[in-house]
């Protein structure tokens, strides 16, 4: 978190094109203090351990906050998309969440090849 309030000293919450979550998603390197300062529309957690990680406690952090706004009030983007190469346990919940609530917490689960993430999505 320091290291990113380094590089943007003068930024209350920057939006990037994309964020890769840190160690498979473990609940100990997302932190909401983190979240609270960046956030983007896409994220990406590369290499999902089965029944580790993503976390739920992670996978949380980054649905349950509000939406960026602009200056006017307005959002800066719908939804935030979640990129993984495979469903864990931990994310059986988040996947399989009713429309109703993806849409009412603005994310989707994508799972795919990380590297078409890459390429194609971002």
């Amino acid at each position: 978190m320091h290291k990113v309030q380094d590089l943007y000293p003068d930024e209350l919450r920057i939006i990037f094109d994309a964020i890769k979550i840190p160690h498979h998603g473990s609940e100990h390197n997302v932190s909401k203090e983190l979240l609270d300062y960046i956030d983007s529309s896409r994220y990406i957690i590369p290499g999902v351990e089965e029944d580790k990680r993503p976390s739920a406690q992670a996978l949380s952090r980054i649905i349950i906050r509000p939406l960026p706004m602009d200056g006017d009030g307005n959002q800066l983007f719908i939804k935030r998309d979640i990129y993984c190469n495979a469903i864990t346990e931990h994310m059986k919940p988040f996947v399989s969440a009713s429309t109703e609530l993806k849409r009412e917490l603005n994310f989707e689960i994508k799972i795919k090849d990380i590297n078409d993430c890459y390429e194609a999505d971002i």
